[in-house]
């Protein structure tokens, strides 16, 4: 009895442990087998919650095979069923296991299967259409609690505690909880920092600190699903372990933007960002629409459309690392955006890749905050009205905003460009500005080949923090630019260039 016991941990230990060897290698790639055109994140990258492959059934009596897990994790999710929480035990199984509490992993895993067994659709939503518009400049409301995490409108709750999107709507593909944020301490130390909650049903992310010039990993990766306290109007997330947490608080009031990194319980690196929004909001769309063309998706003849909004004004940071603390100010902007297909019905069908081409960026110095979407159309298809080509100048002294629609951002034409160019005209005023990026995440933006239009084409994704000078007239007065600000771009060449 006890040579069968142990034989039968061996094969469990086994199952984790490839298991674990998923996880290491990427928790959220696509199975071996998936169904169908599984969705993809705004990356390229599949952001499928799967298990690995399975193993002999005989070998484990006490467990349900892991490829009858993977393959019924699978179809349930994508017929509308709250199979999040199988997913969040499945994580925490991967963790106990690395840990080397293989009795506790083997006993979460069973959880589970359980909680996959049991699983109830979501509830679900009245079907609409969503309308595209080529701009939604004109916007200026005020974010309320409702904006920040529309219940009702494009989310429901689960029993289970989380958001997610409705049972009845598999058009949704991304929605951004995305802060980052550049500032400077008074000892001349630089932060730039790259953070997200991942939305339920996300792939998870690890939130990365640029200082002392090199980008550095303090914080352990969080994963989905998304909590939302309504009474506080915080949504978190938990790290594997539920050793961190990570929040993001909205107090409409003051229009401040609260994330925060902390251990649950005991010491550990700690990050309290305070951002204060400032001028107007920057608005992709209400979430009744319509919506603007986020770009062509380089996979399916389709189009990303998005709504929501961007904060954006002047933060603190308190970062609390290795027994030093940090306090820098500078600037931050908040993405809350949701993107959807368009003329595929399920984002699983085709139509969620990432899309081409955008320049998404934001700059600030103490005069003012500019917002930049623009998209350029390298495809031969002709989307249902123009792409996105929208800007916010917010000058504070005088207390005005200017929408800019009259402006052309470019740059130097390299796959990850070293210089980028702005010039625009608006109500009473012009611009012109150069940007140089002081760094870029990744550091190489990572290439791949082929569109549905190309495929000998070559794409990328990238991030860069940019030093931008220039000038801005208004009304005769000269503004000496000397901003810094965060983009987020993807690109195409037929010639892999730069």
């Amino acid at each position: 009895m006890k040579l069968k016991e142990s034989l039968a941990m061996i094969v469990v230990g086994l199952v984790i442990g490839s298991l674990l060897t998923l996880a290491v290698l990427n928790l959220w790639q696509s199975p071996t087998n998936p169904p169908k055109n599984l969705p993809q994140n705004a990356y390229g990258g599949q952001s499928s919650h799967e298990v690995p492959a399975s193993t002999p059934e005989k070998s484990q009596p006490s467990i349900p095979q892991v490829g009858e897990f993977k393959r019924e994790y699978s179809r349930k999710r994508w017929m509308g069923y709250d199979v999040f929480k199988a997913h969040e035990y499945y994580v925490r199984a991967l963790d106990a296991y690395k840990r080397g509490e293989r009795d506790e992993a083997v006993k979460i895993f069973r959880q589970a299967v359980e909680s996959l067994e049991k699983a109830e659709p979501l509830p679900s939503l009245p079907k609409r259409d969503w309308e595209v518009t080529d701009s939604n400049i004109m916007i200026d409301d005020v974010p309320t609690p409702h904006d920040f995490v529309p219940l009702g409108t494009i989310y429901v709750r689960s029993e289970n505690g989380y958001i997610a999107y409705p049972s009845n709507e598999p058009r949704w593909k991304l929605s951004c909880f995305i802060y980052v944020a550049y500032g400077e301490s008074e000892e001349g130390d630089v932060f730039v920092y790259h953070g997200r909650l991942p939305f339920t049903g996300e792939g998870p992310h690890r939130p990365r600190i640029w200082l002392n010039d090199e980008w550095i990993y303090p914080f352990p990766t969080f994963y989905s699903p998304m909590y939302y306290d309504e009474e506080k109007v915080m949504v978190y997330n938990f790290d594997a372990s539920h050793s961190y947490i990570q929040t993001l608080t909205y107090d409409p009031e003051e229009r401040l933007w609260i994330h925060e990194i902390k251990p649950i319980e005991g010491d550990g690196p700690r990050l309290r960002i305070v951002g204060r929004a400032m001028g107007k909001t920057f608005w992709m769309g209400r979430w009744d629409g319509p919506f603007i063309i986020h770009g062509v998706t380089f996979n399916k003849k389709d189009i990303d459309i998005w709504g929501g909004f961007w904060d954006i004004g002047e933060m603190t940071a308190e970062l609390i690392i290795n027994g030093r603390r940090y306090v820098f100010k500078g600037s931050f902007l908040f993405d809350r955006a949701s993107h959807l297909t368009y003329y595929y019905d399920s984002a699983w069908e085709g139509g969620a890749g990432a899309p081409l081409e955008f320049s998404c960026f934001y700059l600030c110095q103490d005069e003012f905050c500019l917002a930049v979407a623009h998209t350029d159309n390298p495809s031969p298809f002709k989307p249902p009205t123009s792409l996105q080509h929208q800007a916010r100048l917010n000058l504070f002294a005088e207390n005005r905003s200017y929408p800019l629609t009259e402006f052309r951002v470019w740059d130097d034409g390299g796959i990850q460009p070293k210089i980028f160019h702005l010039v625009g005209r608006f109500d009473g005023g012009e611009i012109e500005i150069v940007g140089k990026p002081i760094n870029y995440w990744p550091n190489r933006w990572g290439v791949s080949r082929g569109t549905w239009w190309n495929p000998e084409a070559y794409r990328t994704w990238g991030r860069a923090t940019i030093h931008w000078t220039g000038k801005i007239v208004i009304n005769g007065k000269v503004i000496e630019v000397d901003a810094y600000g965060i983009g987020e771009f993807t690109r195409y060449n037929e010639h892999l260039t730069g």
